[in-house]
């Protein structure tokens, strides 16, 4: 797949077709995974985001996910470079990424007790 490839999917809105093509599942993710140890490079504090600090202690913690440091979207032209990726557990992933998936508060509410429930 040519570096153009990637320019050309992103302005498709089919960016997700790169993470299931061969160059990515068999040489990318790998190797930045194998470069990294398989360890969060977060968790691990060797890698920080500007948007999202860590401010949790130091732990090793197994990474399976690999981050985009430059984001496909706006850098398509760095989606292959190994220097752009960055190995980090699922939940590190979601914060530098912004997703709040991780809101227990909501989960733990327990249940308003009435009249009627009784």
């Amino acid at each position: 797949m040519k570096r153009s490839n990637v320019r050309e999917l992103v302005e498709a809105g089919e960016k997700n077709k790169f993470y299931w093509r061969a160059e990515w599942m068999v040489e990318l993710r790998p190797s930045a995974l194998e470069r990294d140890h398989y360890e969060c490079q977060r968790c691990n504090h060797n890698w920080d985001s500007e948007q999202y600090p860590n401010k949790r202690k130091k732990t090793l913690t197994i990474a399976k996910t690999v981050h985009h440091i430059y984001s496909v979207e706006k850098y398509p032209e760095y989606a292959k470079e190994l220097w752009n990726l960055v190995s980090l557990c699922y939940r590190c992933h979601n914060e530098v990424e912004g997703r709040a998936w991780f809101k227990f508060k909501e989960y733990k509410k327990k249940p308003q007790i009435n009249d009627e429930r009784w």
